[in-house]
Parts: structure tokens; sequence; C-alpha cells
């Protein structure tokens, strides 16, 4: 089977596919369509570059036809300004409501941090989802005893022997994020997924807060994540607490100024 196929009444011969195919993969055959290299199926990434940057819609790539893909919308693009906004009001929530994130509105949140990018588009890393709120309890139990046994961050022991939830914060729902050890680059991976989850969690009026806690903990104790049922051979390599917000912000604290240096 070929990697690609080309519609001839479409084809244009703009080589567009030819120059955004990040390996270069393809080249204009004598008749300037193009076509694969030797190898090619087997170097590909699936990315999906040279399907979406044709504008004729002539190319097909390992069976997937263009018109059964979504098509990007000019309308559907924020004005930056109000993007940056966004970003920046963003908090850290350390306060939420009891009330739980329905499933389908994570699934929702999910959907939209599967595109972010991963290394070579890999797309290996998973989720985890605690959906009450006690079991992301029994989990900031787990954590707790962890720092007990290993004699760190007694202050925070006593915290929540005293009754306060120092480790998730009262967060109804728990998000984790997973891969494979052995994939390209997995902490990177899971960093930008959670970050593409955390902004669409934030456009949707749902608050998160990292989890740092539990990932201390899982780095210290394998039995953590054979206790949140990840794969051997994987490890957790970031979390957000998520819930709705029970206090609203009405100011954008400053930042420290940028250490930017022009080259």
């Amino acid at each position: 089977m070929s990697l690609i196929t080309v519609d001839r009444e479409r084809c244009k011969k703009d080589g567009l596919c030819i120059r955004e195919c990040p390996l270069g993969l393809f080249v204009a055959g004598p008749e300037k369509y193009p076509q694969e290299i030797e190898k090619a199926e087997e170097m590909c990434l699936e990315c999906g570059h040279c399907i979406a940057v044709c504008p004729h819609d002539a190319l097909t790539l390992k069976g997937i036809k263009p018109d059964t893909l979504a098509e990007c919308q000019k309308a559907d693009a924020i004005d930056l300004d109000v993007l940056i906004q966004m970003m920046k009001s963003r908090r850290s929530i350390r306060n939420y409501k009891d009330t739980p994130v329905p499933r389908e509105v994570m699934q929702h949140l999910l959907n939209a941090a599967g595109h972010a990018p991963t290394a070579k588009n890999q797309q290996t890393l998973g989720w985890i989802v605690i959906e009450k709120r006690q079991g992301v309890l029994e989990l900031a139990k787990l954590v707790i005893e962890g720092m007990r046994k290993a004699g760190v961050m007694q202050p925070l022991v006593d915290a929540f022997d005293a009754g306060h939830d120092v480790v998730f914060r009262g967060a109804p729902n728990l998000v984790i994020a997973y891969a494979p050890v052995d994939s390209v680059l997995p902490q990177v991976d899971c960093t930008i997924a959670l970050t593409y989850f955390e902004l669409a969690a934030w456009a949707k009026g749902l608050g998160t807060c990292w989890a740092g806690f539990l990932l201390m903990a899982a780095s210290h104790d394998p039995g953590l994540e054979r206790h949140l049922g990840v794969p051997e051979g994987s490890k957790i390599y970031g979390a957000l607490m998520t819930g709705y917000p029970n206090l609203h912000y009405r100011r954008i604290p400053n930042r420290k100024a940028r250490n930017i240096a022009w080259i």
C-alpha cells in the first residue's frame, strides 16, 4: 500500500505538500505530481501536515481522505488581545466548590488537550481522571502517608492530620497525565498537553492547579502509580486539580520583569 494517493484531477502541482513534510518524504515526480521517496511509509510521522496544507483536497495519506477531517475555520480564530487577557487572568485555584465536573465536560477538555503537539507525533501519553472527591481524598491520604514514612514535609502532614487538605486543596476532580518512560520526550509531552487542558478549562469557567505534591510522592513511591493503574513502563509526569472555583479574582497581579536576551 502506498503512503499517499494523489487525485490528479484536483492536484495543481504547487508542491505545498512537498515543502511542508517535516521529514522531506515527498518529491516531484516526472509529471510534477508529488510522490513518496523510498521507505517513506516507514519514516512517516503521520502528522497529517501534507493533507492539512493542500488547498485542493488532492492528497490521501494512508487511506485517510481530506474530506473526513474537520476544516480549519478563520472565524474560529481568537483575537490575540482576548487570548492574552485570558492567559493573564488565569489563576492557580486552591479553593473549590464541592460540585464535580461532569464527565462530558471533562471529555471535551481532554479532546482539546489531545491536539497538543508531541515529540515525533508519538501521541503516547495517557490520562487518568479521578471523578469523585472521595477518590481524590484517598489519594491525598496516600501522598501524606508517603511523606510521613519519608520523614519530610512535616508541617503538611500535621495540617492534613488536623483536617486540612493541603495536598489537593478540596478539588473534586484530579486529572493525571502519564507516558511511557521510553518515549522521546514524555515529560514535555505531558506538560504541553496539561497546559492545553488548563487553558481550555479556564475558558470553560473551571479552575485548575498543578498537583506538585503528587509528583513528588510518586517519584519516591512506585506504589502510588500502581494504585492509580499506570501501565507498566509508564510514569506520571503531571497532574492538575480541577473543579469550579469557589472564589473569583478581580485583578491581575504583576509579574517580574522578563529576562530576555535579543541576539
